[in-house]
């Protein structure tokens, strides 16, 4: 019995694990799903035959379990699931010596002491939310998405701990009755020490892959100013070359129509009517720096086979900043941009709303596939994962500032796959 319930808590920290710190998604197939269970149940009563917890029946279940269980490379799960088994393995290991030195030292009575090694399962457990709730949940960053050399390191540090508790937890089993109770005391603040450098190494690893995340964001937010600023130059130029030679053109029309060389007229009118409409936006929301971006993400559009359509108009100029509309509104149109050219059918959709208190934007873009934006929007679908997801984050923030709210969801239409994004501005002054 002991061993099944070891193994099963054991399966539950390994879904934890995996399902929230690396995002890997349960497989729809229910067999499979049936069968990793069924492994689970199979390692227990393997042990069961066996007599005792043996290390290759444990490492042949939890593999299977995982593999069974979850999508993706089995190459990738595999890796994993060994560096999960030896992470829990060695957390699990100084939890147990935590339960062992109280025994020994006679702080619990061996009569009282029952299910130890379920109770170190359970200290484990509780170090593992820790470590979600107030590193990684608290900075929105993932165990899959921590650079590889941050993990070695710690599975490293957690090698190097064991093998100091292998040694003086042998000492300490033999010679106890010598010390006094100081010394067990001092023991056991040497592993609470031991799980203090676990954090302080995720901390360590999680601040250095926010900092990344940040300078490729930043990166990337001022080469979508410079593309803006130099589409924005671009026609400006050119409709200051136009408005330079008006009254030369102007002369031309003139001579032409004395002349009554009218069809001549027509052409040149014609050919002036086309180099304007380089010029010419087409797009006046009611906010002139919105109306830059708007004109500069059409552009983008038109040039990706994008079908762009914009609706309403606004009262007033928005209360947003310049930067801050840029973040706001640049990232939302920037996602739409990139999801939409992977869709069949390319399409985005900028409609505005302007009501008596607040301002209503909604972004609406074709997309390749629907995901769960309450669980998956975050998860990007690109090789380099851990670039993804921070324009969200800018938009959250722009939104907190100006006391803002944004809405997300998806939905199929006649076959094709819809994301809409509203945003809501309070009105004021900027």
């Amino acid at each position: 019995m002991i061993y099944f319930i070891e193994n099963i808590i054991n399966y539950i920290i390994y879904i934890c694990i995996l399902s929230y710190g690396y995002k890997l998604t349960v497989r729809k197939n229910s067999i499979c799903v049936f069968m990793s269970g069924i492994s689970v149940l199979t390692g227990a009563a393997a042990n069961i035959y066996l007599g005792y917890n043996n290390p290759l029946v444990y490492i042949a279940w939890s593999m299977a379990s995982i593999l069974l269980l979850y999508n993706g490379s089995i190459i990738r799960n595999a890796l994993i699931s060994l560096g999960i088994m030896y992470f829990t393995g060695m957390i699990d290991t100084f939890s147990l010596t935590l339960i062992q030195i109280i025994h020994i030292g006679t702080g619990v009575d061996a009569t009282k002491l029952q299910w130890w090694m379920e109770t170190a399962y359970i200290l484990s457990f509780i170090l593992y939310v820790a470590i979600y709730r107030l590193i990684l949940k608290n900075s929105n960053v993932y165990l899959g998405e921590i650079k590889l050399k941050y993990k070695i390191a710690l599975l490293i540090q957690l090698r190097i701990f064991q093998m100091f508790y292998n040694l003086v937890f042998g000492f300490f089993q033999i010679n106890h009755e010598r010390y006094s109770t100081d010394a067990y005391l001092i023991f056991i603040t040497s592993i609470i020490g031991a799980y203090y450098a676990i954090f302080h190494t995720l901390q360590l690893a999680v601040s250095n892959t926010v900092s990344a995340s940040q300078v490729v964001e930043l990166e990337k937010y001022t080469i979508m100013q410079k593309q803006q600023y130099e589409y924005q130059l671009k026609t400006d130029i050119e409709l200051r070359k136009l408005r330079h030679d008006l009254s030369n053109h102007l002369g031309v029309i003139r001579e032409l129509i004395y002349d009554n060389k009218l069809d001549e007229s027509k052409r040149y009118i014609d050919s002036l009517l086309e180099a304007k409409e380089v010029c010419n936006t087409k797009y006046y929301t009611g906010d002139s720096f919105l109306d830059v971006l708007v004109k500069y993400y059409a552009f983008l559009c038109e040039t990706g086979e994008i079908t762009f359509e914009i609706k309403g108009h606004l009262n007033e100029e928005l209360m947003l900043e310049i930067i801050d509309m840029t973040t706001l509104i640049g990232n939302a149109l920037q996602n739409a941009l990139e999801a939409a050219l992977e869709a069949d059918v390319r399409e985005i959709h900028l409609e505005l709303a302007d009501h008596r208190k607040e301002v209503f934007i909604i972004i609406s873009n074709t997309c390749k596939d629907i995901v769960d934006v309450d669980k998956n929007f975050c998860q990007s679908s690109k090789t380099d994962k851990k670039r993804h997801g921070f324009g969200l984050k800018n938009i959250n923030g722009v939104i907190e500032k100006y006391d803002g709210e944004y809405y997300i969801n998806t939905l199929n239409d006649n076959g094709i796959n819809w994301f809409n994004m509203t945003l809501i501005i309070p009105k004021g002054e900027k």
